[in-house]
């Protein structure tokens, strides 16, 4: 909860987190994932992690924008934990605009 916490604080907007949306689709992670990145172009995710997504039947989607409602990340991962480090990872290296 901490990790959440966290990044809530780094975004001045919404912070979403999904787990195994696929099912209602009733779609594979695999479909799933090659549904987003047809309908939304560049989906991102690490091909040793996405096998394991697919093995494991798991898919979570941490979404959040940091700056306002139009620009966002998501990551993609098995594990809620190893997300949310990857998404605060995200935030060090995301440029501070009211610092500009």
């Amino acid at each position: 909860m901490d990790k959440l916490k966290l990044l809530c604080s780094k975004c001045t907007n919404s912070v979403q987190i999904t787990v195994n949306l696929h099912r209602d689709c009733h779609e594979s992670v695999s479909e799933y994932i090659d549904d987003l990145r047809y309908s939304q172009g560049s989906i991102i995710v690490n091909d040793d992690i996405l096998s394991i997504m697919i093995e494991r039947d798991t898919m979570v989607d941490v979404q959040f924008y940091p700056r306002n409602a139009v620009g966002s990340y998501s990551v993609f991962h098995y594990d809620i934990e190893l997300a949310m480090d990857e998404a605060l990872k995200i935030m060090e290296d995301e440029p501070k605009y009211h610092d500009l």
